[in-house]
């Protein structure tokens, strides 16, 4: 709130310190989720978000070592220097492959099976003289690669962990309530927290009464024998 209050009553407010707040503000709403998993609606789902990012983890490794040789290869062959003539044409898009940052992005949106400049390709082909095979064959090995073969894996993945996770979700919410009725129950002030206590016990505690074993008569008694 302050720092869109800010932004709008002073226009020239840095734009870097701005992306900055508003990189943090995502992550301090992320902070909620500690808090929904006490609802016993909200609280399994919150335990098995937690439980994706290790699934995450574990294809991103996997397709990082996939996606740098590849974003190399496209940079290589297809990216700046475009002559008049290229630029010139109808369905040619500069900024699909003209710099490294648009590189990265664009071979990012393969896996999304997204607009990859296909006429942009074949443009820089044919006047650099590059096989027109060989630019299809990088196109079609890195979507079955990345959007077939990685995306399903992942899929698969998240929906394996759902799946084991959901078990001991409820368990899990149960316990992370009874967490934070502690943490609360510990941050009150002495005199609420003995208050608080003293009511329980007296109030809430399972009633509690005298045994005394000579009160049970010996037919409802229970005898056990040793064997010999």
């Amino acid at each position: 709130i302050v720092h869109f209050s800010i932004k709008y009553k002073y226009p020239q407010y840095l734009v870097e310190r701005g992306q900055l707040i508003s990189i943090t503000l995502v992550i301090v709403w992320l902070k909620l989720f500690k808090y929904c998993r006490v609802f016993e609606t909200l609280g399994p789902f919150c335990v098995i978000i937690s439980a994706l990012p290790k699934d995450f983890s574990k294809i991103a490794l996997v397709y990082i070592i996939l996606y740098t040789p590849m974003v190399c290869t496209f940079y290589h062959f297809y990216s700046g220097g475009y002559s008049a003539d290229i630029a010139e044409q109808e369905d040619f898009e500069k900024d699909k492959y003209g710099t490294l940052e648009q590189t990265l992005f664009t071979v990012f949106l393969y896996t999304l099976v997204d607009d990859y400049g296909y006429d942009t390709l074949i443009a820089i082909t044919d006047k650099r003289g590059i096989n027109e095979w060989f630019t299809h064959f990088l196109i079609a090995y890195w979507i079955i690669v990345s959007s077939v073969l990685l995306l399903n894996i992942f899929i698969a993945l998240m929906s394996d962990t759902f799946a084991r996770v959901y078990e001991n979700a409820l368990v899990v919410q149960r316990y992370e309530r009874a967490a934070m009725i502690v943490s609360i129950e510990n941050k009150l002030p002495e005199y609420w927290r003995k208050h608080h206590l003293i009511d329980i016990s007296y109030n809430y505690a399972p009633a509690c009464d005298f045994f005394d074993d000579d009160d049970v008569p010996d037919d409802d008694a229970l005898t056990f024998e040793r064997d010999v």
